[in-house]
């Protein structure tokens, strides 16, 4: 998620800084980060550092509640990537539902995860585009054996629902770029669609962005170390994860074809 994508928090840094303390018992600093669907803070203590995340009423507390479920599952796998695990509040509870005049709103509490974001990066090795798509794997692996209600909802951001975009077609202006449109959209009825109930399905992260990964290890050893923003985790065809992680590793390169 850019910077751009940010929205204004329906909370302050002080009222934060106090539902911190009343839910955690934790006093620190706080800096407002961006977010699309979630309000999200980097809260950082004298001796560790959180991510604060504040839901929108509604399907983002049920979105927050699946995040909480899937990330607590991954913990449990021990996976080669660093994750942003739930912490429990004074209760002992992952999420906390908010009263008074932020009633319907959600919290809670992460784990941050250290690194530079992909997307930061001016060069990509191709040991570093390589461990992007073995970071997704291990990923998907881990939530193999993860079932959750929420996971089957209807969501924009799922590959197969990808035909909402053809009401968008008269935004594009130039013809070239309607003719591009068109055969895509006509391949992925054509040749995609008819056989998406074939390809193996479960709990994918999708949302595997240069926004979302982390970079860790020294100048030239660099690899995507950690993974961060599950509010897209959707049930979907496993290659989903991939064409995403693909799609997004070739952004912006010289030779697209080269960086998958």
């Amino acid at each position: 998620m850019s910077a751009s994508d940010s929205q204004v928090s329906p909370i302050s840094t002080t009222q934060a800084s106090q539902l911190i303390l009343q839910h955690y018992g934790l006093k620190g600093q706080l800096e407002v980060l961006p977010g699309e669907a979630d309000y999200n803070f980097k809260f950082q203590t004298d001796t560790k550092a959180y991510i604060f995340k504040v839901s929108q009423p509604g399907d983002q507390a049920k979105n927050l509640q699946l995040q909480s479920a899937l990330l607590q599952h991954l913990k449990s796998k021990q996976l080669p990537v660093q994750l942003p695990f739930p912490q429990a509040d004074l209760q002992g509870h992952p999420i906390v539902p908010l009263q008074g005049a932020l009633a319907g709103y959600f919290t809670c509490l992460l784990d941050w995860i250290p690194g530079r974001l992909l997307g930061h990066l001016s060069h990509h090795s191709l040991e570093l585009l390589a461990s992007i798509g073995e970071s997704c794997g291990w990923l998907c692996r881990g939530l193999k054996d993860f079932e959750h209600p929420r996971a089957h909802r209807s969501f924009k951001w799922n590959l197969p629902e990808g035909g909402w975009i053809k009401n968008h077609r008269e935004a594009l202006t130039e013809a070239a770029h309607k003719e591009l449109f068109d055969y895509f959209l006509d391949l992925f009825e054509q040749a995609v669609e008819p056989k998406l109930d074939t390809l193996r399905q479960q709990l994918i992260y999708n949302d595997a962005n240069d926004y979302n990964l982390l970079v860790q290890g020294p100048l030239g050893q660099e690899r995507i170390g950690g993974a961060v923003d599950f509010g897209d985790a959707v049930h979907a065809p496993i290659v989903c994860d991939l064409a995403i992680a693909c799609a997004y590793a070739a952004m912006g390169k010289n030779d697209p074809m080269a960086a998958t």
